[in-house]
């Protein structure tokens, strides 16, 4: 044991030293430096300096460099591999919610102008070719929304002109409905398949009328070949628009 006073080394059993009589006092050696807890970014709770989680919230205790990918506990300012500044890798940036943006469904749209262009030109050709009393004659469409029997009340009106005059309606819709999804670059499809059903039902629901017209006002022999071009015109072209708002898929895109 070294003497403090004189430097003398002495045997580690007496009290004194044995050059100048000093007393000598037990000197304890360094203990090496212990590391303090460290608290959780999260919840603040002290946790053990050896821990990878909080065992009271459950966080991760490491981080990573963005740099170099070396692990980094919480409170480091530099990463100890690279030097990269990690307050500024770790200080937390509010996510921006991704809006969502739908591709523009090009062929879905071409459809539906295709399928409304057809039922308008069909009202420029027979929808029916009639035999009467061995006589043959086109209905037009012109002439089903002013039918020659009108004088008999409303309801031929509304069985013969009515359905026409819809699908005209519905289909000019879908025409401009086109034109608009075109300078959106945006597609109603929900439109077009509820105005893509409604004008097929609407040729369906003419032709069962005139049908059941016919067979009420002439002999059945009479009424063969009575569904003429217009008319299956006018009920693909409704297919069409139908089926362009119901089928396809637009993919979509994240934007942040």
């Amino acid at each position: 044991m070294r003497c403090s006073e004189c430097g003398f080394d002495n045997p580690d059993e007496v009290n004194f030293c044995t050059n100048c009589g000093t007393k000598l006092e037990a000197t304890v050696p360094p203990t090496a430096p212990t590391t303090s807890a460290k608290s959780c970014p999260q919840c603040g709770a002290q946790v053990r300096p050896e821990a990878r989680f909080c065992d009271q919230c459950g966080a991760s205790l490491i981080l990573a460099c963005p740099q170099c990918g070396a692990d980094a506990t919480p409170g480091e300012r530099f990463c100890s591999r690279c030097g990269h500044d990690l307050e500024q890798a770790t200080t937390p940036v509010a996510s921006a919610t991704p809006q969502v943006v739908r591709a523009f469904p090009l062929p879905n749209v071409i459809a539906a102008g295709v399928g409304a262009v057809m039922m308008l030109v069909s009202l420029a050709i027979p929808w029916y070719t009639i035999r009467l009393w061995g006589s043959s004659e086109d209905w037009e469409a012109s002439f089903l929304m002013n039918p020659g029997c009108a004088g008999q009340g409303c309801p031929v009106w509304a069985g013969f002109g009515l359905p026409v005059v819809l699908v005209i309606v519905f289909a000019s819709l879908v025409l401009l409905s086109v034109i608009f999804s075109f300078a959106a670059k945006t597609a109603t499809r929900p439109l077009w398949a509820s105005l893509g059903s409604l004008c097929a039902f609407c040729v369906v629901g003419n032709a069962v009328y005139i049908l059941w017209w016919l067979h009420e006002n002439t002999y059945p022999a009479e009424w063969i070949n009575i569904v003429q071009a217009g008319s299956a015109l006018a009920f693909v072209g409704a297919l069409v628009v139908a089926f362009s708002g119901i089928f396809g898929r637009s993919t979509a895109q994240g934007q942040t």
